[in-house]
Protein backbone atom coordinates (compact mmCIF):
# COMPACT_ATOMS: atom_id res chain seq x y z
CA UNK A 1 0.00 0.00 0.00
CA UNK A 2 1.36 3.45 -0.88
CA UNK A 3 1.77 6.19 1.65
CA UNK A 4 -0.27 9.38 1.25
CA UNK A 5 1.30 12.07 -0.89
CA UNK A 6 3.10 14.70 1.21
CA UNK A 7 3.14 18.41 0.17
CA UNK A 8 6.63 19.36 1.32
CA UNK A 9 6.14 23.11 0.76
CA UNK A 10 3.07 23.08 3.00
CA UNK A 11 5.09 21.27 5.66
CA UNK A 12 7.79 23.92 5.37
CA UNK A 13 5.22 26.73 5.71
CA UNK A 14 3.79 25.00 8.77
CA UNK A 15 7.26 24.72 10.27
CA UNK A 16 7.86 28.45 9.70
CA UNK A 17 4.54 29.37 11.36
CA UNK A 18 5.47 27.21 14.34
CA UNK A 19 8.85 28.90 14.71
CA UNK A 20 7.43 32.41 14.40
CA UNK A 21 4.65 31.71 16.91
CA UNK A 22 7.26 30.43 19.37
CA UNK A 23 9.37 33.60 19.36
CA UNK A 24 7.71 34.85 22.58
CA UNK A 25 8.91 31.77 24.44
CA UNK A 26 12.10 32.03 26.52
CA UNK A 27 13.36 28.71 25.18
CA UNK A 28 12.81 27.02 21.83
CA UNK A 29 13.61 23.30 22.17
CA UNK A 30 15.73 21.54 19.57
CA UNK A 31 14.05 19.12 17.20
CA UNK A 32 14.15 15.47 18.16
CA UNK A 33 14.85 12.41 16.05
CA UNK A 34 11.13 11.62 16.24
CA UNK A 35 10.55 14.54 13.85
CA UNK A 36 12.64 12.85 11.18
CA UNK A 37 12.17 9.73 9.09
CA UNK A 38 14.39 7.52 7.00
CA UNK A 39 14.49 7.90 3.21
CA UNK A 40 15.46 5.37 0.51
CA UNK A 41 15.75 5.72 -3.26
CA UNK A 42 15.94 2.48 -5.24
CA UNK A 43 15.15 1.69 -8.87
CA UNK A 44 15.96 -1.90 -9.80
CA UNK A 45 16.21 -3.00 -13.43
CA UNK A 46 15.47 -6.58 -14.45
CA UNK A 47 18.67 -8.52 -15.14
CA UNK A 48 20.99 -5.77 -13.89
CA UNK A 49 23.00 -5.02 -10.77
CA UNK A 50 21.73 -2.07 -8.73
CA UNK A 51 22.53 0.50 -6.09
CA UNK A 52 20.38 2.03 -3.36
CA UNK A 53 20.76 5.47 -1.78
CA UNK A 54 19.57 5.99 1.77
CA UNK A 55 19.46 8.81 4.30
CA UNK A 56 16.95 10.76 6.38
CA UNK A 57 14.69 13.76 6.05
CA UNK A 58 16.13 17.12 7.08
CA UNK A 59 15.04 20.75 7.38
CA UNK A 60 16.43 24.22 8.03
CA UNK A 61 16.65 23.39 11.74
CA UNK A 62 17.65 19.72 11.47
CA UNK A 63 20.59 18.23 9.63
CA UNK A 64 20.42 14.89 7.88
CA UNK A 65 21.15 12.08 10.33
CA UNK A 66 24.63 10.58 9.97
CA UNK A 67 24.41 6.84 9.34
CA UNK A 68 26.88 4.32 10.71
CA UNK A 69 27.51 2.21 7.61
CA UNK A 70 28.79 -0.65 9.78
CA UNK A 71 25.42 -0.89 11.51
CA UNK A 72 23.04 0.15 8.72
CA UNK A 73 21.20 -2.73 7.05
CA UNK A 74 19.97 -2.37 3.47
CA UNK A 75 18.50 -5.52 1.96
CA UNK A 76 15.99 -6.69 -0.61
CA UNK A 77 13.80 -9.67 0.31
CA UNK A 78 13.70 -12.11 -2.60
CA UNK A 79 10.29 -13.80 -2.45
CA UNK A 80 11.25 -15.79 -5.54
CA UNK A 81 14.08 -17.48 -3.60
CA UNK A 82 12.49 -18.57 -0.29
CA UNK A 83 12.46 -15.02 1.08
CA UNK A 84 16.24 -14.83 0.87
CA UNK A 85 17.59 -11.41 1.96
CA UNK A 86 19.83 -9.94 -0.75
CA UNK A 87 22.32 -7.81 1.17
CA UNK A 88 23.58 -4.45 -0.11
CA UNK A 89 26.96 -3.12 1.07
CA UNK A 90 28.05 0.49 1.36
CA UNK A 91 30.44 1.74 -1.34
CA UNK A 92 32.10 5.07 -0.41
CA UNK A 93 33.08 5.66 -4.04
CA UNK A 94 29.45 6.17 -5.02
CA UNK A 95 28.05 7.02 -1.55
CA UNK A 96 25.42 4.31 -1.95
CA UNK A 97 24.72 0.69 -1.11
CA UNK A 98 25.30 -1.80 -3.91
CA UNK A 99 25.12 -5.48 -4.72
CA UNK A 100 27.64 -7.47 -6.74
CA UNK A 101 25.48 -10.55 -7.31
CA UNK A 102 21.74 -9.88 -7.14
CA UNK A 103 19.88 -9.30 -10.43
CA UNK A 104 16.06 -9.03 -10.31
CA UNK A 105 13.88 -11.15 -12.56
CA UNK A 106 10.86 -10.04 -14.58
CA UNK A 107 7.57 -10.84 -12.85
CA UNK A 108 9.15 -11.37 -9.43
CA UNK A 109 8.11 -9.51 -6.27
CA UNK A 110 10.74 -7.91 -4.04
CA UNK A 111 10.65 -5.91 -0.82
CA UNK A 112 13.21 -3.33 0.29
CA UNK A 113 14.16 -3.07 3.99
CA UNK A 114 16.25 -0.17 5.34
CA UNK A 115 17.20 -0.27 9.02
CA UNK A 116 19.52 2.45 10.34
CA UNK A 117 19.82 0.75 13.76
CA UNK A 118 19.49 4.21 15.30
CA UNK A 119 17.14 4.59 18.25
CA UNK A 120 13.97 6.46 17.33
CA UNK A 121 13.93 5.38 13.68
CA UNK A 122 11.62 2.66 12.40
CA UNK A 123 12.61 0.23 9.69
CA UNK A 124 11.18 1.45 6.38
CA UNK A 125 9.94 -0.93 3.70
CA UNK A 126 8.65 -0.85 0.15
CA UNK A 127 7.44 -3.55 -2.24
CA UNK A 128 7.50 -3.82 -6.02
CA UNK A 129 6.80 -6.38 -8.74
CA UNK A 130 9.13 -6.23 -11.76
CA UNK A 131 7.18 -5.56 -15.00
CA UNK A 132 7.73 -7.71 -18.06
CA UNK A 133 9.41 -6.15 -21.08
CA UNK A 134 7.18 -4.51 -23.68
CA UNK A 135 8.17 -4.56 -27.34
CA UNK A 136 7.79 -1.65 -29.73
CA UNK A 137 8.34 -1.02 -33.45
CA UNK A 138 9.68 1.98 -35.32
CA UNK A 139 7.23 3.03 -38.05
CA UNK A 140 10.14 4.04 -40.28
CA UNK A 141 13.25 2.29 -41.57
CA UNK A 142 15.65 5.16 -40.96
CA UNK A 143 15.74 8.68 -39.57
CA UNK A 144 16.66 11.75 -41.57
CA UNK A 145 18.49 14.63 -39.96
CA UNK A 146 17.33 18.19 -40.43
CA UNK A 147 20.07 20.67 -39.52
CA UNK A 148 19.00 24.05 -38.11
CA UNK A 149 21.40 26.80 -37.03
CA UNK A 150 20.51 28.26 -33.64
CA UNK A 151 21.10 31.80 -32.35
CA UNK A 152 24.59 30.85 -31.15
CA UNK A 153 25.64 29.63 -34.59
CA UNK A 154 25.50 25.93 -33.69
CA UNK A 155 24.11 23.38 -36.14
CA UNK A 156 21.38 21.57 -34.21
CA UNK A 157 20.11 18.18 -35.35
CA UNK A 158 16.33 17.75 -35.63
CA UNK A 159 14.68 14.34 -35.90
CA UNK A 160 11.08 13.21 -36.31
CA UNK A 161 10.35 9.77 -34.86
CA UNK A 162 7.34 7.50 -35.22
CA UNK A 163 6.91 4.31 -33.22
CA UNK A 164 4.22 2.00 -31.89
CA UNK A 165 4.18 0.28 -28.53
CA UNK A 166 2.83 -3.27 -28.53
CA UNK A 167 0.46 -2.62 -25.63
CA UNK A 168 -1.91 -5.47 -26.53
CA UNK A 169 0.68 -8.03 -25.41
CA UNK A 170 1.54 -6.48 -22.06
CA UNK A 171 -0.12 -5.90 -18.72
CA UNK A 172 2.22 -3.00 -18.00
CA UNK A 173 0.36 0.29 -17.75
CA UNK A 174 3.24 2.75 -17.69
CA UNK A 175 6.40 3.40 -19.69
CA UNK A 176 9.49 5.61 -19.74
CA UNK A 177 10.96 6.29 -23.21
CA UNK A 178 14.56 7.57 -23.38
CA UNK A 179 16.05 8.55 -26.78
CA UNK A 180 19.76 9.17 -27.43
CA UNK A 181 22.38 9.09 -30.17
CA UNK A 182 24.81 6.19 -29.82
CA UNK A 183 24.03 5.98 -26.06
CA UNK A 184 26.07 9.15 -25.53
CA UNK A 185 24.30 12.24 -26.82
CA UNK A 186 21.01 12.85 -25.05
CA UNK A 187 18.11 14.39 -26.92
CA UNK A 188 15.25 16.56 -25.77
CA UNK A 189 11.65 16.50 -26.93
CA UNK A 190 10.94 19.56 -29.05
CA UNK A 191 7.34 18.68 -29.95
CA UNK A 192 4.83 15.93 -29.15
CA UNK A 193 2.68 15.41 -32.26
CA UNK A 194 0.38 12.50 -31.30
CA UNK A 195 -1.00 11.21 -28.00
CA UNK A 196 -0.20 14.41 -26.12
CA UNK A 197 -2.58 13.53 -23.29
CA UNK A 198 -0.74 10.26 -22.63
CA UNK A 199 2.73 11.80 -22.45
CA UNK A 200 4.59 13.82 -19.85
CA UNK A 201 7.98 15.30 -20.80
CA UNK A 202 10.25 14.92 -17.77
CA UNK A 203 11.92 18.02 -16.36
CA UNK A 204 14.42 16.31 -14.04
CA UNK A 205 15.45 13.36 -16.24
CA UNK A 206 15.78 12.49 -19.91
CA UNK A 207 12.77 11.15 -21.75
CA UNK A 208 9.01 10.99 -21.42
CA UNK A 209 6.54 9.13 -19.24
CA UNK A 210 3.68 7.35 -21.02
CA UNK A 211 0.33 6.33 -19.53
CA UNK A 212 -1.03 3.36 -21.49
CA UNK A 213 -4.65 4.05 -20.47
CA UNK A 214 -4.54 7.43 -22.25
CA UNK A 215 -3.11 6.21 -25.59
CA UNK A 216 -5.34 6.32 -28.67
CA UNK A 217 -6.47 3.12 -30.40
CA UNK A 218 -3.52 3.21 -32.80
CA UNK A 219 -1.02 3.32 -29.90
CA UNK A 220 1.30 5.33 -32.13
CA UNK A 221 3.78 7.90 -30.87
CA UNK A 222 5.06 10.67 -33.10
CA UNK A 223 7.41 13.35 -31.82
CA UNK A 224 10.26 15.65 -32.75
CA UNK A 225 13.66 15.55 -31.07
CA UNK A 226 16.58 17.97 -30.97
CA UNK A 227 20.22 17.68 -29.97
CA UNK A 228 21.44 19.83 -27.10
CA UNK A 229 24.51 20.98 -29.00
CA UNK A 230 26.12 21.00 -32.42
CA UNK A 231 25.62 17.83 -34.47
CA UNK A 232 27.13 16.77 -37.80
CA UNK A 233 26.30 13.28 -39.02
CA UNK A 234 29.02 13.51 -41.68
CA UNK A 235 31.72 13.54 -39.00
CA UNK A 236 31.20 9.85 -38.19
CA UNK A 237 30.90 6.74 -40.35
CA UNK A 238 27.52 5.81 -38.90
CA UNK A 239 25.38 6.99 -36.03
CA UNK A 240 22.24 5.46 -34.59
CA UNK A 241 19.29 7.00 -32.84
CA UNK A 242 18.46 4.66 -29.96
CA UNK A 243 15.31 4.48 -27.90
CA UNK A 244 15.12 2.68 -24.57
CA UNK A 245 11.58 1.73 -23.62
CA UNK A 246 11.28 1.01 -19.92
CA UNK A 247 8.22 -0.87 -18.73
CA UNK A 248 7.78 0.65 -15.29
CA UNK A 249 5.64 0.15 -12.22
CA UNK A 250 2.91 2.53 -11.16
CA UNK A 251 5.04 3.76 -8.26
CA UNK A 252 7.92 4.56 -10.65
CA UNK A 253 5.50 6.53 -12.85
CA UNK A 254 3.83 8.41 -9.99
CA UNK A 255 7.11 9.26 -8.27
CA UNK A 256 8.79 10.68 -11.37
CA UNK A 257 5.61 12.47 -12.46
CA UNK A 258 5.47 14.25 -9.10
CA UNK A 259 9.21 14.98 -9.09
CA UNK A 260 9.06 16.39 -12.61
CA UNK A 261 6.15 18.66 -11.68
CA UNK A 262 8.12 19.87 -8.68
CA UNK A 263 11.05 20.74 -10.96
CA UNK A 264 8.82 22.67 -13.34
CA UNK A 265 7.11 24.70 -10.57
CA UNK A 266 10.19 25.62 -8.55
CA UNK A 267 10.98 28.54 -10.84
CA UNK A 268 9.38 31.21 -8.66
CA UNK A 269 8.38 32.00 -5.06
CA UNK A 270 4.63 32.03 -5.73
CA UNK A 271 4.15 28.64 -7.35
CA UNK A 272 1.62 26.28 -5.81
CA UNK A 273 2.93 23.31 -3.79
CA UNK A 274 3.22 19.97 -5.60
CA UNK A 275 2.68 16.71 -3.77
CA UNK A 276 5.54 14.23 -3.52
CA UNK A 277 4.84 10.54 -3.99
CA UNK A 278 6.30 7.77 -1.82
CA UNK A 279 5.62 4.06 -1.43
CA UNK A 280 7.89 3.53 1.59
CA UNK A 281 6.11 2.46 4.79
CA UNK A 282 7.33 4.35 7.92
CA UNK A 283 9.45 6.69 5.78
CA UNK A 284 9.86 8.37 2.43
CA UNK A 285 11.42 7.71 -0.95
CA UNK A 286 10.75 5.17 -3.66
CA UNK A 287 11.30 1.49 -4.30
CA UNK A 288 10.47 0.76 -7.92
CA UNK A 289 11.39 -1.74 -10.62
CA UNK A 290 11.46 -1.78 -14.42
CA UNK A 291 12.55 -3.76 -17.47
CA UNK A 292 14.03 -2.38 -20.69
CA UNK A 293 13.88 -2.96 -24.45
CA UNK A 294 16.24 -1.06 -26.77
CA UNK A 295 16.03 -0.57 -30.53
CA UNK A 296 17.78 1.78 -32.94
CA UNK A 297 17.53 3.53 -36.31
CA UNK A 298 20.36 4.48 -38.64
CA UNK A 299 20.71 8.26 -38.97
CA UNK A 300 20.99 9.40 -42.59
Amino acid sequence: MTKPCIPYKLLFIGLCLFIFSSCIEEYLPEGSLSDQKLVAFAELEAGELSQIRVGSTFSSSQSEVALDHNLTIVKVINFENNNKPEEYRYDPNIDAYRTLTFRPNEGAIYELHFDSNIEGFKVITGRSQVPYKTEYDFLQSEVTTEIVTNSEGEDIGNFEIRLKIDVDKTETGYFHLIPSIDDQNTLYFDEIITNKNAIHVLQHRDGILIDKSKLNDANDLRFKLKTFGSFDVSEVESSYLKCKLRSVTEEYYEYHLATSRQSSTNAGPYTLPVTTYTNMANGYGIFATFSTVTDSLLIE
